[in-house]
């Protein structure tokens, strides 16, 4: 049986958010779904905390392998250009090295980078900070 998750986001009575997941057990989506918005109803009538918020989504575990060096204290940190003056960041934690220059820049020409870059960037699907589409990477730093 899949694995589902709820995470709601809770607004307190000071203007303070939280997030509380959730782990379910559902035949398909459309359980999950009618699961979450019945905890919904069940959390508000115990929590004074206003459910601002949910999502509900699949836990899936990729087969991927954890990387020799991985270091989840290390990341890099991307400049990002988000049109009309405006800039963002996006942060990956515990980077391949082999992107990063020796004064602790990162190469935005490495392949890597630019895959990456371009799921954010122009048209790509993904979003960073409140949901702004950046334009262009202004650069990357390596964090330590």
């Amino acid at each position: 049986m899949p694995v589902y998750f709820t995470n709601l986001g809770l607004l307190d009575a000071y203007g303070r958010r939280s997030v509380k997941r959730f782990k379910q057990n559902a035949a398909d989506y459309a359980t999950a779904l009618t699961q979450a918005a019945d905890l919904i109803v069940d959390f508000a009538a115990i929590s004074l905390m206003r459910v601002e918020k949910y999502t509900v989504g699949q836990e899936i575990a990729p087969s991927d392998s954890v990387g020799s060096g991985a270091n989840k204290d290390e990341g890099l940190t991307f400049a990002m250009d988000l049109g009309d003056g405006k800039r963002g960041v996006l942060k990956i934690p515990g980077p391949d090295k082999s992107v990063v220059n020796t004064d602790g820049t990162v190469d935005l020409t490495d392949g890597l980078v630019t895959a990456l870059m371009a799921n954010f960037t122009g048209p790509g699907p993904w979003t960073i900070s409140d949901l702004e589409q950046p334009i262009a990477v202004i650069s990357g730093k390596l964090d330590s």
